[in-house]
């Protein structure tokens, strides 16, 4: 008799959804029994003694019960908690989570009036994918979607494209997997494993990971095709690029010139990666105040969004060295760029399908379209303050490829460049027509077409040039 009070408060609080009034709650479960909670659109209002939370399971509804009424599993005192700039309330239960289950969490004040409401669940499942710092085959991405136990001896089940018997490889997170804590926030739905040194794994093949088991008991056996790293489409989006050419220039002899990027990801704490960037474009022939070198130090942060369109958000930023050849002009600026990542904007040639026998498979035709926003701002022998947004677009049919990238810089100050000050809108155009000489596609045959300027002397230029690329 004294449990039935709570049991009906809990079938009421089951219904507390349909109060206008009450605010949404983003739940982010930890371990087996604690749940930190955060309202959506409003802070936490004021500080009571405590808040109570009340946990519930939701039945699916059936032909007996249509509702589906939620039923009442626990209920305890809520505790602020502070992180990063937030303000959380942390709820540990005393009966464990359930598993495999659709729960409600509904919060109260010390009164007993309902604050906010939200649902969470903790069925299981996940995915494999290559590493995305480090696309080879022995390095690999686990998305759980729940908190995952600790681990230390995994297991990797391929099956190569041509469907021979599956091979077992041993593999290892490349960081430490320990039970949460939960003195803070610690999602745990994500970890990096590796192959054993020397192991590798046939691109293309059906991969599973053995041995994870989440927070709440469950076995979690994450599943995938590993396909082979999608190659770059140009130099915007290549961890390295080269590019040997033989140009003709208006009011100048023909020259041979070289252009080349570098821009390799480190990891760091979390999902933080250092990119140094070094590009150049050094010639022969040409007058030296045409050529550019640029080293830019830049920490990197991506981060999913829930959102139809919207699906990731880039954050860099940096220090930035920018020189001419003979270094007479040497610029420094810190580099900020954000990059949006929209949905439906990119399709690759390459595809995976399950139903063919795991095989990679390639249509003829892809593209891409993407942008980013960047500022810079420094300090020479003048003031450096600029606007840069990119816009990117590539497209591929068979063995042919079109890339173009246009930087549309503005100058909001004087910058004292040779043999005048320029101010204003500096855009600069390249594009590039290729025709492919091996099946990956890392290799073409290239004309290149540059239209504009850039820093640091801003000298105008428009130029075609034939040569041969290499992007990794």
């Amino acid at each position: 008799m004294r449990a039935l009070p709570f049991v009906v408060i809990g079938l009421l609080l089951g219904q507390a959804p349909a109060g206008a009034d009450l605010l949404k709650l983003t739940v982010q479960p930890c371990n087996g029994s604690t749940i930190f909670l955060e309202r959506m659109g409003d802070p936490w209002p004021g500080l009571p003694e405590s808040y109570s939370v009340a946990l519930l399971a939701l039945s699916e509804p059936d032909a007996t019960n249509p509702e589906g009424n939620p039923r009442a599993l626990d209920r305890t005192a809520g505790e602020l908690v502070s992180f990063e700039g937030r303000t959380l309330l942390r709820a540990r239960f005393a009966t464990p989570i359930p598993g495999e289950e659709a729960l409600r969490v509904v919060v109260r004040s010390q009164d007993e009036r309902a604050l906010a409401v939200g649902d969470f669940s903790t069925k299981s499942g996940g995915t494999i994918k290559h590493n995305v710092v480090d696309p080879s085959s022995n390095t690999f991405d686990v998305d759980s979607k729940t908190p995952l136990a600790a681990a230390d001896s995994l297991q990797i089940e391929a099956i190569d494209p041509t469907g021979t018997s599956p091979a077992v490889h041993s593999a290892f997170p490349v960081k430490p997997l320990l039970d949460p804590q939960c003195e803070t926030p610690d999602a745990r739905s994500g970890i990096v494993v590796k192959l054993a040194a020397g192991d590798e794994i046939t691109a293309g093949s059906a991969i599973q990971i053995m041995g994870l088991r989440d927070v709440y008991g469950s076995a979690i056996s994450p599943a995938g095709n590993l396909t082979p790293p999608l190659v770059p489409r140009g130099k915007e989006d290549a961890f390295y690029f080269l590019r040997f050419l033989f140009e003709s220039a208006a009011g100048s002899a023909n020259a041979l010139s070289v252009d080349l990027k570098a821009q390799p990801a480190v990891q760091l704490r979390g999902d933080w990666l250092f990119r140094p960037e070094l590009t150049a474009f050094v010639s022969r022939n040409l007058p030296g105040a045409t050529n550019s070198i640029r080293l830019a130090s830049l920490f990197s942060h991506t981060t999913r969004i829930e959102h139809k369109r919207l699906v990731t958000s880039t954050i860099s930023f940096g220090p930035s060295l920018e020189a001419d050849r003979d270094f007479d002009r040497v610029n420094g600026v810190i580099d900020l760029r954000w990059q949006p990542g929209f949905a439906n904007l990119y399709h690759p040639r390459e595809k995976t399908a399950l139903v063919t026998g795991r095989k990679l498979q390639e249509i003829p035709f892809g593209w891409l379209l993407e942008g980013r926003l960047g500022l810079e701002a420094g300090r020479s022998r003048y003031d450096i303050l600029r606007l840069r947004p990119v816009i990117h677009g590539n497209l591929e049919y068979k063995k042919l490829g079109f890339d173009v990238s246009s930087s549309l810089r503005y100058l909001f100050t004087d910058e004292l460049t040779a043999p005048q000050k320029v101010k204003g809108s500096r855009p600069f155009t390249e594009a590039t027509l290729g025709y492919f000489l091996d099946q990956e596609r890392h290799l073409s045959l290239a004309v290149t077409y540059k239209n504009g300027s850039e820093p640091p002397l801003f000298v105008s230029i428009e130029r075609v040039s034939l040569g041969l690329v290499a992007k990794y």
